[in-house]
C-alpha cells in the first residue's frame, strides 16, 4: 500500500499546483486602503491596499478591476510608494497579479508592480 501511495504522489502532475501570474500595463485610477476587518473597525487587523488599474479585467467573476495587497506582505511600503508615487506622476505601471482572490474576494492577489518613466 505504500508503494502505491508514493507512486501516486510522484504521478500527480505538478501543473495542479501551479498558479496563473499575469501582468497589465496602464495607469492607477484608485487606490484605497483600509483594514480588512472595518465593521466593526478594529485597528489591529490586517491592513489592505487595493490597487485600481483600468486595463485589468474583473477579479475572480466580479467587477472589480484591483489588485489587492496586504500590510504582512515583505514589500507593502515600497509597493505603496511606488502605487503613490506613479499615480501622482501619471506614469504608467506594469502590474503582475496572481490569478487567485485569497486576500479578497473581489480582487486580484498582487505579484509585483514597475512604473515606467
Amino acid at each position: 500500500m505504500r508503494k502505491f501511495l508514493y507512486l501516486f504522489l510522484i504521478l500527480i502532475p505538478f501543473e495542479v499546483f501551479a498558479v496563473t501570474e499575469k501582468h497589465v500595463a496602464g495607469n492607477l485610477t484608485q487606490i484605497l486602503t483600509h483594514t480588512n476587518s472595518r465593521n466593526p473597525y478594529d485597528a489591529t487587523k490586517l491592513g489592505v491596499v487595493f490597487l485600481y488599474v483600468g486595463n485589468l479585467p474583473g477579479a475572480c467573476e466580479s467587477n472589480s478591476k484591483r489588485v489587492a495587497i496586504s500590510s504582512e506582505h515583505p514589500l507593502f511600503d515600497t509597493v505603496t510608494s511606488i502605487a503613490l508615487s506613479a499615480q501622482a506622476q501619471k506614469k504608467t505601471v506594469l502590474i503582475g497579479y496572481l490569478e487567485t482572490c485569497t486576500l479578497n474576494s473581489k480582487a486580484w492577489d498582487f505579484s509585483y508592480i514597475r512604473m515606467y518613466e
